[in-house]
């Protein structure tokens, strides 16, 4: 009696939960209590607030609109976020590279842990160390521009509990700017910093290769996987060989050198710091 009693309960318990299953099925009515997912009619969207966390003096500002849909089936929710971030240059000097960061926070948010609903943080960055076009002051750029897409639906919340107010909060984390000042913690930056030393060492390489060997050596090289094989610039050394031939790679890399080791001895001038 006591096996069927406790039986009795947990399936009772199990049908209960797999009504809000996509895949289980109940022991009973299989899936005829099951609750369909919300289309995005019958989302709930919501304007998101932007909270700018960057420290005093920042030399970017964030604009643009943030959205969150959302729909609540029994405990589970299903959300999906859309983002249209806008950064500029509120500074008075050029910008060579800033990495920044954006955290979408759902209604059920559980503190330092992700709760259901929650969107990702982007770590979002730009080095313009290989162009000759800087941030100007005043300039604007998109950071993020996304279209509504599928919800994710996620567990477990409490219905009856009130969610809080949704937020996207922004971060600068770091800013070089091209007289070598900066804004902000290098050390957050330190993956940027360390495939653009990647990048400089591998064209080096490259020319190296093509003082001692020629254009030979200069393709030799140009083909051998390398640390910098996947990065901007090498792929453009590819594609401009590939369309136009060595020469046009040999006056191409030599431009990026250029560029570089220009911005490299600005950084390095008296008023860097």
């Amino acid at each position: 009696m006591i096996a069927r009693a406790l039986a009795i309960v947990h399936t009772c318990m199990y049908d209960a939960w797999a009504a809000y299953d996509e895949q289980a099925v109940g022991t009973q009515l299989h899936d005829a209590l099951r609750c369909p997912l919300a289309s995005p009619a019958q989302q709930e969207r919501v304007n998101v607030a932007f909270v700018d966390k960057s420290l005093p003096g920042s030399p970017i500002g964030v604009s643009g609109q943030v959205s969150l849909r959302e729909a609540t089936m029994g405990n589970q929710v299903e959300s999906s976020w859309i983002e249209r971030v806008v950064a500029k240059n509120i500074s008075r000097k050029p910008i060579l590279m800033f990495v920044v960061s954006l955290t979408l926070i759902g209604r059920h948010n559980r503190g330092a842990l992700r709760g259901p609903g929650d969107g990702p943080t982007y770590v979002l960055s730009d080095d313009r160390f290989f162009a000759k076009t800087l941030i100007q002051p005043d300039e604007s750029l998109v950071l993020r521009d996304t279209k509504p897409e599928e919800g994710e639906v996620e567990c477990c919340i409490n219905p009856l509990e009130k969610g809080s107010d949704p937020r996207a909060e922004f971060r600068v984390r770091f800013a070089q700017f091209a007289d070598g000042s900066s804004f902000g913690d290098r050390e957050e930056a330190k993956d940027e910093l360390a495939v653009r030393a990647t990048i400089v060492s591998g064209l080096r390489k490259l020319f190296q290769s093509y003082s001692e060997r020629g254009e030979q050596g200069f393709l030799t090289e140009l083909e051998r996987n390398s640390p910098w094989s996947a990065t901007v610039p090498f792929a453009d050394l590819r594609a401009t060989y590939k369309e136009t031939g060595v020469g046009a790679a040999i006056a191409r890399a030599q431009q990026i050198l250029s560029v570089a080791e220009n911005h490299e001895a600005s950084i390095r001038g008296p008023d860097a710091r």
